[in-house]
């Protein structure tokens, strides 16, 4: 089972930045993260298409969390210190 009060103070008021967030796990982990409140989430996708998809479903079940999507490969060092 999951320590959700951990969870909680880990991510409640924070910035979380997620890559590979159109996949199976990080669009997981996405909800997940989403439904702690976090001040804001980044996500970080290869794949315009699946960024869209998500995007899209989190602002649809959490339209008050704050997002900001990145089309970028995580092997890119200059532009991940762009975003970071």
């Amino acid at each position: 089972s999951l320590d959700k009060d951990s969870m909680n103070k880990l991510v409640k008021g924070k910035k979380v930045l997620i890559t590979g967030v159109g996949g199976t796990i990080g669009s997981e982990l996405a909800r997940q993260i989403a439904a702690l409140n976090p001040e804001k989430i980044v996500l970080i996708e290869n794949s315009e298409l699946n960024l869209y998809n998500i995007d899209i479903e989190l602002e649809e079940s959490f339209s008050n969390i704050k997002r900001a999507t990145y089309i970028a490969n995580i092997r890119n060092r200059e532009l991940i210190f762009k975003i970071f």
